[in-house]
């Protein structure tokens, strides 16, 4: 950023290729590096702080003799990396450029209401997961303001599910976050001392949806304003140690911190979610044994080695270890499985360094446990393409006697061999013939994510007799497979089979002789094929083969929808903006 005008531009390139790799933390310790103004900040001898390395110019340059301009430089490079300035690019592309089509939504509506299957809460929730997904971060919720009524169908959980669904389409919409979820934000003390509200146990569903909303919408792009994230941080924070009580609140706290302070590693919030796990609910349980695995995110916190200060290292371990004995005591199945999908989170990149914890749980007599060692080898070796990784999940995927196992094992592939997509059909070919429906629909899935976007032909017809399988979930996996395939593509692709597609969805929800699992898939898939206003896609990778800790995160606990339908909306952190951000000048 010394340099010349070019070399300007380059560093700035860099600042977006950082913040393009989803990894935070590391994005804010090279914001950290950079020299600030004496004048602007109220450090004092900072201006002798190195520049970051990628300058190849004399790192020792003085403040004194740099111009204003290049202050302005460094002015922009922080706003790049800590200031939400790509995110608010992508809120603008995708506002300005959303396709969505009104009439998916009025057609998926009258189809459901046609059959009587407006009564069915599972199907209804889905319908506006599948709304959040076609409007993704496009802050264009006109269809749920004309549709309250219909939207107020949402009891329980759905009620959560259907709040939380804001945040998936104000994804980035950082500025006016509060304004929008004020109806259903819970209480809050109104002066620092004031205590809050005493929070009681029934009720909340629609207070702890949107402190999940407001975690989706800080966390779902990797360039969020730091400063911003931090506030909305602290204020579910205060809610999540007031809301013990309560379980559906709690639940949304925790993921909220999860989402807010993402990869943040910090002790503190560790130690607050951990108490929230003591408290033996299930349902808090589980979001707090996730969210814990979101705030130490690619650190390998309790391996030989990690990412974390030498201070907390010690701490660290010793959390690590008390949440695995906990996973092994607790009675309750929704904890182990936040527990084990949190350890798989805390091992992201990790390689060979998290062998012995992956070794640890596959070992384990839990079969929960042996599901969250599938999904930890699947992010330690995300994109590595490594083949003892898998070897292992090809052995796991034939041998486990638990379906979820082998199921998580041949989704896990997907993850591991994203960086040559065409290796995944051909590996699973064999598996999709296989006799267990669980294998079948994994192989369904991976082939999806792996495949992403591409409208591959060829593994769209391996997917088509799968459409019509016997066993109801996997012509769901078809679906949600082939609609991932068919992201972005245009109706000419595949020699115009997506069109054939997009009619064999709407007849599927029409239908009243389908079962709701494969509805269910119609649904949803309605959504991804169109996600976004049609400018989103999943990418595992950026544009420069880095993998996106954001979106290979995401994609993971997406997938735990099966188990528990709020899930769904973490699809929101793996759609990717496909635009391209070009620089052409340093403006001031």
């Amino acid at each position: 950023l010394d340099g010349s005008e070019d070399d300007a531009l380059l560093g700035l390139q860099l600042c977006f290729d950082l913040v393009d790799s989803g990894d935070q933390n590391y994005v804010n310790a090279v914001a950290d590096k950079l020299p600030k103004k004496v004048a602007s900040s109220s450090l004092g001898g900072v201006e002798s702080v190195p520049t970051s390395s990628e300058n190849g110019v004399d790192q020792n340059t003085t403040a004194s003799s740099r111009t204003d301009e290049v202050w302005v430089r460094f002015d922009n490079a922080l706003r790049v990396l800590t200031g939400g300035f790509t995110s608010e690019l992508a809120l603008s592309f995708l506002y300005k450029n959303s396709d969505s089509d009104r009439l998916i939504m009025e057609n998926l509506k009258k189809s459901l209401e046609e059959r009587g299957s407006g009564r069915n809460s599972v199907l209804h929730n889905n319908a506006v997961a599948s709304h959040s997904y076609l409007n993704a971060g496009t802050t264009n919720d006109s269809f749920l303001r004309d549709h309250l009524d219909w939207m107020k169908k949402a009891s329980n959980w759905a009620k959560f599910s259907a709040t939380a669904s804001m945040g998936v389409i104000h994804a980035g919409h950082t500025t006016e976050a509060m304004t929008l979820l004020e109806p259903y934000l819970p209480p809050s003390s109104d002066s620092e001392g004031g205590e809050a509200p005493a929070v009681t146990s029934a009720g909340g569903y629609a207070e702890g949806g949107s402190l999940f909303a407001l975690g989706l919408i800080h966390g779902s792009r990797a360039g969020s304003s730091t400063a911003t994230r931090l506030e909305a941080s602290n204020f579910i924070r205060n809610h999540l140690r007031n809301s013990h009580a309560n379980e559906v609140i709690s639940h949304g706290a925790a993921l909220g911190v999860g989402l807010t302070a993402f990869g943040s590693g910090d002790l503190e919030i560790v130690n607050e979610l951990k108490e929230l796990l003591y408290t033996d609910s299930a349902v808090a349980g589980e979001a707090a044994g996730m969210a814990l695995g979101m705030v130490l995110v690619g650190s390998g916190a309790g391996n030989t080695k990690s990412s974390v200060p030498p201070g907390d290292a010690e701490e660290l371990l010793e959390i690590m270890a008390e949440l695995k004995n906990y996973a092994r005591e607790t009675q309750h199945e929704k904890i182990i499985r936040g527990i084990a999908m949190g350890i798989a989170l805390v091992n992201y990149g990790q390689e060979e360094n998290a062998d012995a914890v992956i070794e640890e749980m596959r070992a384990d007599r839990d079969p929960i446990l042996r599901y969250g060692a599938q999904y930890a080898l699947a992010l330690a070796y995300c994109g590595t393409g490594s083949n003892k990784a898998i070897r292992i999940l090809l052995h796991t995927a034939v041998s486990d006697v638990s379906d979820d196992v082998r199921m998580a094992a041949v989704i896990s592939l997907a993850f591991v061999l994203y960086k040559t997509p065409e290796r995944v059909p051909q590996l699973v070919k064999l598996l999709l013939e296989s006799f267990n429906p669980h294998v079948r629909y994994a192989s369904c899935m991976a082939v999806g994510i792996a495949m992403a976007g591409t409208g591959d032909p060829e593994s769209v017809s391996l997917l088509e007799p799968m459409l019509t399988d016997m066993t109801d979930f996997v012509r769901q996996g078809a679906l949600l497979g082939t609609a991932m395939i068919y992201m972005q593509q245009p109706d000419l692709c595949n020699s115009k089979k997506i069109k054939s597609f997009r009619e064999r969805l709407s007849s599927i929800i029409g239908d009243k002789h389908q079962s709701t699992l494969t509805k269910m898939g119609a649904i949803m898939s309605t959504g991804i094929i169109d996600a976004g206003g049609r400018n989103c896609s999943i990418a595992l990778g950026s544009r420069n083969g880095f993998t996106k800790m954001t979106s290979a995160v995401g994609l993971v606990l997406w997938l735990q929808h099966w188990h528990w339908f709020p899930m769904m909306h973490m699809l929101s952190l793996a759609l990717t903006p496909t635009y391209a951000i070009g620089l052409n000048k340093v403006c001031p």
